[in-house]
């Protein structure tokens, strides 16, 4: 599963979301995480050197 934005931002890219959980552990467990509260605040959590493996 993804998301991808309907327009491209001010820097003519697309905003895009992926859904890992279906992908394979060991190919996607050192991609970093860009996690957010997306109900509520829309503030970005704070751990710049979070990556998948801490998740799942």
């Amino acid at each position: 599963m993804y998301w991808r934005a309907l327009a491209p931002n001010d820097e003519g890219f697309y905003r895009v979301g992926l859904n890992l959980r279906m992908a394979d552990p060991g190919v996607v467990a050192d991609l970093p995480l860009d996690q957010f509260d997306g109900l509520d605040t829309w503030q970005r959590t704070v751990c710049p050197e979070c990556v998948v493996a801490d998740v799942f």
